[in-house]
């Protein structure tokens, strides 16, 4: 419940945008009536937003709302404030031609008000967690009005007038036109287009997986981003790589090629603490990159051909920063890495200046925690990548995202904040059917018969250290989550529009309450003359038999 009403209200702000019913049946959605308002209505002017934005930057103009108790409820206004904001408005021609200074305006206020919340943490460290939060709720719903006006400048957006693009072409991370690169005018380079990392930089990413979005959403604050690491550049060669922590193959050092590629997003973060001169705190940020890197290749010269060849990734996302890292198979005494647990474990390592990352940590506490303990999940607050966002010690140089793609992540996290909200309000978990548990647990077997592992791949699917629930939760996750994409994508099409993720939310919320209805009468339910079997998931995803859905 909480979290479905925290991303239905903060992507409000675009919820106006398409004006169509959802009316979604079994069978297909109704089409729908108009997914813009009608060109005879007065529009008004994209202007109209570079107000609104002076408007809230003259709110927080006043930095001592930030240490008062009513900082959460002042920014809950802004909050309603930007949502009064509906693209529904606006002469879409018009905010289409001027959507790179649109989307810069609306980048530049999350930078200003970033930027006053860590000058105020400075004054008086005394922000509140809630304060905290508020603010990156905030980022998060300008984000999302950022995103739909790209996706109307990259001919995205399906609606009546619009020419919409029929390619595959997609950017990889940091390539691209103007309008991909939305820079801190504080480090923007002579070459816009072209993003020149310094060892140390931090990099938040997120891609369009059901991994990446179930990571993204697992917290109790939801966010657009899924992973965290750290560049490292060699002072002589200048070769430049990344250390990052991933699920399938644990703690790496690679070349920054690999980075690249199949992200939807990524932000740049540069450690910038106001008590070291600029010098002082490239020297930090590099020596922090240096030191994680070497314990990682430590690792790697004693253990890289042992059956756990890197650092174990860490299910538990406990932030414990683990050094002198040994292989074992006692999930007891086993230390692990999880990829935002990377950089608290870098700047952890500096010989003076030590920071304990990150400064506010993202609480965990669903009501229903049986999927989190199926996939390991033990503690109560974490480490998320988007903490960075609000994290004092380091300034945000770069967003970048391709707008092309940026719709599918809007899909899948709106499918996993459903699915994550009915695990709260109707007690769901996951049920394995007999022979996907057959495939799975030969999967778990192979993956421990060396021969086999790696003939069949398995070894870059999953780690050694993932238990036989995790596999099942995961499995069924990826399943689950693939129906309910497929459903969102197939009613746009019937409907020949793009879906805002509140019209996504209201889609999959009105199918959960059909399907169960249906799952509870039986009949032809998921069989092969089924018309809806390919959106089907309550065999798959329900509550228990005494907890029957409503």
């Amino acid at each position: 419940m909480k979290r479905r009403l925290q991303y239905g209200v903060g992507v409000f702000i675009v919820a106006a945008m398409f004006m169509v019913g959802i009316g979604l049946n079994y069978k297909s959605q109704k089409s729908g009536t108009g997914s813009f308002s009608s060109t005879e209505t007065p529009k008004a002017s994209p202007i109209s937003i570079a107000n609104k934005v002076s408007e809230i930057k003259t709110v927080f103009s006043d930095r001592t709302l930030l240490y008062s108790e009513k900082c959460s409820t002042e920014l809950s206004k802004v909050y309603d404030d930007l949502n009064a904001i509906k693209i529904e408005q606006f002469n879409l021609a018009e905010l289409k031609r001027m959507a790179p200074s649109v989307i810069k305006q609306l980048f530049d206020l999350r930078v200003f008000i970033r930027e006053g919340f860590q000058q105020a943490y400075f004054e008086n460290p005394k922000i509140s967690p809630e304060c905290a939060f508020s603010h990156r709720r905030l980022f998060r719903a300008v984000r999302v009005l950022e995103d739909y006006i790209g996706m109307l400048a990259e001919n995205v957006i399906s609606a009546p007038g619009l020419s919409v693009r029929t390619d595959d072409n997609y950017y990889r991370v940091f390539e691209g036109n103007e309008i991909n690169f939305m820079w801190n005018d504080k480090y923007r380079p002579a070459d816009p287009l072209k993003y020149e990392p310094k060892s140390g930089d931090v990099l938040l990413s997120r891609g369009s997986a059901s991994v990446s979005a179930a990571i993204a959403r697992i917290t109790d604050e939801d966010s657009h981003f899924s992973h965290a690491g750290i560049v490292y550049i060699d002072p002589v060669s200048k070769k430049i790589e990344t250390v990052e922590a991933h699920i399938e193959f644990g703690t790496l050092v690679a070349e920054i090629a690999a980075y690249k590629d199949m992200k939807v997003r990524s932000l740049v973060f540069r450690l910038n603490d106001p008590r070291l001169s600029e010098g002082e705190n490239a020297q930090a940020a590099h020596e922090a990159a240096t030191k994680v890197r070497e314990e990682v290749l430590k690792y790697k010269k004693s253990y890289g051909k042992s059956k756990f060849p890197n650092p174990c990734y860490d299910f538990g996302m406990k932030i414990d920063n683990p050094t002198n890292i040994v292989p074992s198979n006692d999930p007891k005494t086993r230390k692990c890495i999880f990829c935002s647990e990377v950089v608290s474990l870098a700047y952890s390592l500096l010989t003076k200046g030590k920071y304990n990352l990150p400064t506010y940590k993202s609480p965990i506490n669903p009501k229903n925690r049986k999927f989190l303990d199926d996939i390991g999940v033990e503690v109560k607050e974490t480490f998320a990548p988007a903490d960075m966002e609000i994290e004092p010690y380091f300034d945000l140089v770069l967003e970048w995202r391709d707008y092309i793609r940026v719709h599918k992540s809007h899909a899948m996290d709106s499918v996993l904040t459903s699915m994550y909200s009915w695990m709260d309000d109707y007690k769901y978990q996951f049920y394995v059917p007999v022979i996907d548990k057959f495939k799975s647990n030969i999967a778990f077997a192979g993956r421990r018969v060396p021969f086999f592992d790696r003939m069949t791949g398995l070894d870059e699917k999953f780690p050694l250290n993932m238990s036989k629930n995790a596999l099942y939760a995961m499995l069924m996750l990826d399943e689950v989550s693939n129906q309910l994409t497929g459903l969102i994508s197939d009613g746009e099409k019937a409907n020949n529009i793009t879906y805002t993720p509140f019209q996504m939310l209201e889609a999959l919320n009105a199918w959960r309450a059909h399907d169960a209805e249906d799952y509870k009468k039986g009949g032809s339910y998921n069989s092969v003359n089924d018309p809806a079997k390919a959106h089907r998931f309550h065999h798959l995803l329900r509550a228990k038999k005494e907890e029957k859905p409503r």
